[in-house]
């Protein structure tokens, strides 16, 4: 019902025919995103690295007993990115019961 409103709101006002708004399932959201609400305009999908071999047979002890290890890539991160800013989000993950944040940096490739 909103999505059809806000279409005839937009065109009987302005003359603007709106697109049809993309929906996905709550389950997709969380499994893509991590969130219920996503912002898509970024493009900042998660991967899911739990079954990845390099993962699975890891000796870092946080990724040894690892319910879950998901990652997202940042373009262009690498070089732009001081260790303020990785302890900025690290702190930032305690505050919703994460343990920590691992990060690695990959430059021309």
């Amino acid at each position: 019902i909103g999505e059809g409103v806000a279409r005839a709101m937009w065109k009987n006002t302005v003359d603007y025919e709106i697109p049809e708004i993309p929906r996905i399932t709550y389950d997709e959201a969380m499994r893509r995103f991590g969130v219920d609400n996503p912002d898509t305009r970024f493009e900042m999908e998660l991967c899911d690295l739990t079954e990845n071999d390099v993962i699975k047979d890891s000796s870092f002890a946080p990724l040894q007993d690892a319910e879950m290890v998901k990652a997202f890539v940042v373009p262009g991160g690498a070089g732009d990115t001081s260790r303020k800013t990785l302890d900025s989000y690290t702190a930032f993950v305690k505050s919703y019961g994460l343990t920590g944040l691992l990060y690695g940096k990959v430059n021309g490739g």
